[in-house]
Formats: C-alpha cells, structure tokens, sequence
C-alpha cells in the first residue's frame, strides 16, 4: 500500500530539519536553520521576522542568547530584556542530551523578568521548560518532529497568538496565568542584586554629574553674592527651617532698604550708625 502523500510544507519541514540536522560546520551556522524554523509559515510557526533575533545582546546588558523571541504589542515587536518571551541556546552535535543539567545551570542566566519558555536544544534533541511552571524539561526527538504534528507541540508557546502582549495581559486579567509576579528566588538573587546595583551606579553617576555642572558652581556664585552682602549688611543668619527667607542679615544700615518689599528681608538687631 503507498505512503500517504506529504504535503509541500511538510516535505519542506522535513528537509529542512534534514538540513540541520546534517550541517558539519560552526555552531553559529546552526542557529539560522532554527530561526527558518520558526519565521517560515509553511512550517506552521509563523513569527515575524523581526521579532526572532539572532546571536545578540539583550539592551542593557552583556548575555548573547543564541536566539531570543521578544514579545510583540500591536504586532510590533518589544525588544527588552522584559520582553524576552522565548529564549533559545543551540549546541552542535548530541552535547543537549549527554549534557541538559550543566547546560541549563550555565545558560539559565538568559532567562529574563518576562521570559516564559526556556529551549536548550541540538542536533538531535530539544528540551523545552516551562519557566514559570517549574517542572522538568519536555523532551522532543527532531527524527520525530518532521511530523508537522509534533512539530506544532513543541513550539506551539511560542506561536504569535501566545507571544503578543495582548494576548498574555488578557491571561492574566483572566486568571490563566500561573502566577502573578516572578520570584526573586526563581529568577536567581545575582539577577536581583545586579540590577539593584546597575540602578545605583547609574543614579550615582547622574547626581554626581549634577553636582559637578550646577549645584557646585551655582553655590560657590551664591556664596561670592553672600559675602558681597555680607561687607554692606552684617554677618548672614541662617535659618533653614523658614521657608521664605532662609537668610538675614545683621548691622542693617538703611532700615529702608531692609524694609522695602522688592529686597530680601532683613533684621534690625542694634541700633548702630
């Protein structure tokens, strides 16, 4: 009896998978065959092209994921580490399957705030974890995922329908989402602790800069004015605690001038010539 007949895209599928399967060279050179897999249409997937990139830092900091699906809003795609909705590290021959535990505790740092599914795979397997759900790795064979099928399980988290924005808040509003917040402890304390620190540099840096090119050159002009006031008007009296005027000044000469509403306010503390 014949073989039911493929159709194109599954044909392609299969070739394709073939392709990678069978590519000899670097490792950098496999990661294309796994974007083809999931931008092309005819292999069921369908996500943009722009929103699957390869071999590149996160904004903000220095992880290269092998490649990374970023959420989209409006169709457009979100490229934030918070965004980071699937994130993929791809190794040649079968180092996924001697290897998952090591590789996963090496590269896991990839997993950002708002990344949802976690793929370690090579050329003869791929393992699949549900970040939020903490459970153990699904594992798919790639002889078996040239079934379109089986194909469509593996990756179907991380179709457009799932990885639009949109699509997850409206989960979360209605209780479909597994947890509200990301666990400092799940995403890793050094995660936290880094982020804290970056933060800190980076306000540290601005306050300094601010200090340097205004607060400091606006109170040594205020200081020279002060003291010009001071040679005419007494020693200045400070007092902090007033709103209004933070500053007066003794030995005033001309009660007038000291009195008048379009000057500073002054004290009249003797009645010296």
């Amino acid at each position: 009896m014949p073989e039911p007949r493929r159709s194109r895209g599954a044909t392609s599928l299969v070739r394709k998978i073939a392709q990678f399967r069978g590519d000899s060279s670097g490792e950098r050179n496999l990661y294309p065959f796994i974007r083809d897999l999931l931008v092309n249409p005819a292999f069921g997937i369908g996500l943009k092209s722009d929103q699957v990139v390869v071999d590149s830092a996160l904004a903000g900091g220095r992880d290269i994921p092998d490649l990374t699906i970023f959420s989209t809003k409006g169709g457009r795609a979100i490229k934030t580490p918070d965004h980071a909705y699937g994130v993929f590290e791809v190794k040649r021959g079968h180092d996924v399957s001697v290897n998952s535990a090591e590789i996963y505790a090496e590269k896991k740092k990839y997993i950002k705030a708002g990344t949802r599914w976690f793929f370690i795979l090579d050329q003869e397997e791929v393992h699949k974890w549900d970040v939020m759900a903490k459970t153990e790795a699904a594992v798919y064979r790639w002889e078996d995922l040239t079934d379109p099928d089986r194909f469509g399980v593996c990756f179907a988290e991380v179709r457009p329908a799932h990885v639009a924005l949109e699509e997850q808040l409206k989960d979360f509003r209605d209780g479909k989402t597994r947890y509200a917040f990301q666990s400092i402890e799940e995403l890793g304390k050094h995660h936290f602790t880094d982020t804290i620190r970056e933060i800190a540099s980076i306000l540290s840096g601005a306050v300094t800069q601010l200090v340097d090119t205004k607060v400091a050159p606006d109170l040594i002009k205020a200081n020279d004015l002060l003291q010009e006031m001071e040679t005419r008007w007494g020693p200045a009296v400070h007092d902090w605690n007033s709103v209004g005027f933070p500053i007066e000044f003794t030995n005033i000469i001309d009660e007038r001038i000291g009195t008048h509403p379009t000057n500073c306010r002054y004290h009249r503390i003797s009645g010296s010539a």
